[in-house]
């Protein structure tokens, strides 16, 4: 998302998505993922579901190259 939005902090990423640091800063040490604010990236600037998840495909959004990254996420049983 921080690619997408084209911010290089956390406080201007959660400005953009209209939410606290504290927020992205949880998820982030939860390790959850975000799919509300995934949305609502997609929405605002077009970019594939698919490629916010995963990274899967392409983003859909001119301007941004894309790799390959290993995600690491484990569902909680």
């Amino acid at each position: 998302m921080v690619s997408v939005y084209g911010v290089k902090t956390v406080k201007a990423l959660s400005d953009m998505l209209g939410t606290t640091v504290s927020v992205i800063s949880n998820r982030v040490a939860r390790n959850t993922i975000p799919y509300d604010l995934i949305v609502k990236c997609s929405i605002d600037t077009g970019a594939k579901l698919n490629w916010l998840l995963n990274g899967e495909g392409e983003p859909n959004i001119d301007g941004i190259k894309t790799e390959k990254n290993q995600l690491n996420y484990q569902a909680k049983h």
